[in-house]
């Protein structure tokens, strides 16, 4: 209400008639001009979204600011089947009725940011809240769903995002950004800071972030196995502390070509009073950083012919006040590991002739992982003594050979194949491959039919680690690379100025799918049998006047290829079936007023299969239903006719509370109505 009425003071204060930046630009644009936005990373080449051989979902810039989204995280679970486990320390992505499980954080897709990978090594988890990167620095976030392995090699395993950043020249300036939160009643908030700017031939661009989030007072839900132990406690001291930054340097020559330097550093620190290890100890403090700095060279040989060469360094591990408390009175465990990894490659595009295309290139990774050595550490005197094995360092390294032929009998027709093969120091050869055909249809509709493969190695965490707790989670060096293959189908139902949808089906079959199991006396990473999983899903964008919006459903059934299964059991734990959601937003161009209202439906939703065998028997969780409002105001200028924004948002409008799967007998509890306001000044 505040934000409301300063806004109408404001404007009677300080009429302003300026509606030509490039946020109202994007705003007036019909729906046809927005489906044919240029995107990059199904096939590496730009081309529309209608003409991209992939399924692809495109989260712009506008959406982000519209619907308040605050980390990439937020904005991936409005994605059709991607549903996401929120435990209070990272997002856990799942798709399409696939979830890595326990401890996975979102590993089953490739994470990049402008086309460089950005998973935390020894896990390959990817950490897609307020650590990963400044959200104001973000021009528009690309989902590819479905493998991507062909193209992408390992970890490109059910999808890819790929954050495109903003450039230099498009900042032109700065931001400041200064956030209030408050959530349980705790008090937390973030500050920002990006810049950019052009200057002849160099373009550049950095943001940083610092939060500060307290969540405490969550309890653990009545559905856990371990509800009676834990019944009457909240969590206490359930900080976290995250930090980024991202830079960007782009040089452009003529004779040299374009050279890039960008790095990234991300700190995940926080209490997560929910972990498998430890539950509601309030001492429990997960902090590690991430982080890489890389180079590359982009030329145009002639007008047929481009190539690019590249160079990454990457890092990261625990911090120094990183310490699992497994609620022992005595002692508290110290993780000593980390990686330090090499990424070098050559691609070349070639256009053969106005039908032909090739992509081709090589690229090498190196990561040297220092395993996880454990230590258990006195509280009074400060002691250490070694728990469980030191496995020393290891070698992870990959070869990649990769071929993709784009070819376009007609205007109408577009066709794709694309072969890679890696070679694995641990796992050997490994060949993926995909086809696909696009149709342009009459009416501005498309219908595409793709096949495709993908494979993920294991992780250095899942094949050599000491257990944090007893009877807890061992490595398991027998394990295999897991592999997937899918095939879907894209309609383009309906493509016009002011309604756009498409309908897609799906079906994949996966092989050796790595998640935690029960084994004798602990827990270890095991190969499952092979999983099905079919499905279809659908999204509606539509404008009238001032309203504008969209809906997605999905609908997805996974299910393990198990004879002798009753067909409860049969049923994969983690996703739910159905997903819906609904977006609509109004606006106020007179009063710089723009309101977004979201939806989003989760059906139910089985429980971890290690919690089921805690419990005893097979047991689901509720659907339900969330409803986040956000009010924020648009060209609003203040000070030297720099754009100054106010937003609003609560999340949870009518306090839903539900329950997320948790493992080892708890699961994971709503945050309940949260409330943020935001202020950003342009200069």
């Amino acid at each position: 209400m505040i934000l409301f009425i300063s806004v109408f003071i404001i404007n009677s204060v300080f009429a302003q008639t300026d509606t030509t930046n490039h946020y109202i630009d994007l705003f007036d644009m019909d729906l046809e001009q927005l489906s044919n936005i240029k995107i990059t990373t199904a096939t590496k080449t730009s081309e529309k979204i209608s003409e991209a051989p992939s399924i692809i979902r495109v989260i712009t810039q506008k959406e982000i600011r519209e619907y308040g989204y605050k980390t990439v995280g937020e904005a991936l679970s409005q994605v059709p089947s991607f549903s996401v486990i929120n435990d209070h320390l990272s997002p856990n992505v799942g798709v399409r009725g696939i979830n890595g499980g326990m401890r996975a954080w979102s590993k089953i897709i490739k994470v990049m940011i402008d086309g460089q990978p950005v998973s935390f090594r020894p896990s390959t988890a990817n950490f897609l809240g307020r650590d990963f990167i400044p959200v104001n620095l973000i021009e528009r976030i690309e989902v590819v769903t479905g493998p991507g392995s062909a193209l992408y090699g390992a970890n490109a395993f059910l999808g890819v995002v790929n954050i495109i950043t903003k450039k230099g020249e498009d900042i032109n300036g700065g931001s400041i950004l200064a956030e209030v939160d408050l959530i349980n009643n705790n008090l937390g908030g973030e500050a920002s800071l990006v810049v950019g700017k052009k200057i002849k031939n160099v373009d550049f661009m950095f943001g940083l972030s610092d939060a500060n989030i307290n969540s405490s007072g969550l309890q653990v839900p009545n559905s856990s196995p371990y509800y009676s132990i834990f019944h009457g406690e909240k969590s206490k001291n359930d900080i976290s502390r995250p930090k980024t930054f991202y830079g960007k340097l782009v040089f452009d020559n003529k004779q040299l070509g374009t050279l890039t330097l960008n790095g990234n550093y991300q700190c995940l620190d926080s209490y997560g009073e929910f972990q498998d290890w430890g539950v509601l100890t309030g001492e429990n403090r997960y902090s590690i950083y991430n982080s890489f700095i890389k180079t590359q060279l982009d030329k145009n040989f002639s007008s047929n012919l481009s190539g690019s060469v590249f160079f990454a360094y990457s890092k990261g591990g625990p911090n120094n006040n990183d310490h699992l408390d497994y609620g022992s009175p005595d002692y508290w465990l110290k993780r000593e590991f980390g990686y330090s990894g090499i990424d070098a490659g050559i691609e070349i595009k070639h256009r053969v002739n106005k039908k032909v295309n090739l992509t081709y290139g090589i690229d090498y990774t190196n990561d040297n992982e220092n395993l996880q050595t454990l230590w258990t550490v006195d509280k009074l005197t400060g002691g250490r003594t070694l728990s469980g094995q030191e496995f020393g360092d290891t070698i992870f390294s990959n070869l990649g050979l990769y071929l993709q032929t784009k070819y376009n009998p007609s205007s109408e027709i577009g066709l794709i194949a694309g072969l890679r093969y890696d070679n694995h120091n641990i796992y050997g050869n490994v060949i993926n491959y995909r086809i696909g055909s696009v149709f342009q249809l009459p009416d501005n509709r498309y219908f595409k039919l793709l096949y495709g493969t993908s494979f993920k190695a294991p992780a250095a965490e899942q094949l050599f680690t000491s257990n944090l707790i007893a009877g807890g989670v061992y490595g398991n060096p027998n394990l295999n690379p897991e592999k997937a293959q899918t095939v879907e189908v894209l309609f383009s139902v309906i493509n016009k100025k002011n309604i756009a949808g498409v309908v897609n089906a799906f079906y994949s079959i996966i092989d050796d799918k790595v998640e935690i199991g029960q084994v004798v006396g602990h827990s270890a990473p095991i190969n499952a049998t092979c999983i099905n999983s079919y499905g279809i899903e659908g999204e509606l964008h539509w404008k009238v006047n001032k309203f504008s919006g969209y809906s997605n459903i999905s609908y997805q059934h996974t299910e393990k290829d198990k004879d002798n299964l009753t067909k409860e059991e049969q049923r994969v734990s983690l996703t739910p079936e159905l997903i819906l959601s609904n977006h609509i937003n109004y606006s106020i161009p007179s009063y710089h007023l723009v309101f977004a209202l979201s939806h989003k439906y989760i059906g139910k939703c089985k429980a971890s299969e290690i919690n089921i065998i805690y419990k005893g028997d097979i047991y689901y969780l509720d659907a339900y239903n969330i409803l986040n409002f956000n009010v924020s105001t648009v060209n609003l200028k203040f000070i030297d006719k720099k754009e100054t924004i106010f937003s609003a948002k609560i999340n949870n409008l009518f306090d839903t509370d539900y329950t997320m799967p948790g493992f080892r007998g708890i699961d994971i509890p709503s945050l309940g109505r949260s409330y943020c306001l935001k202020i950003v000044q342009m200069f």
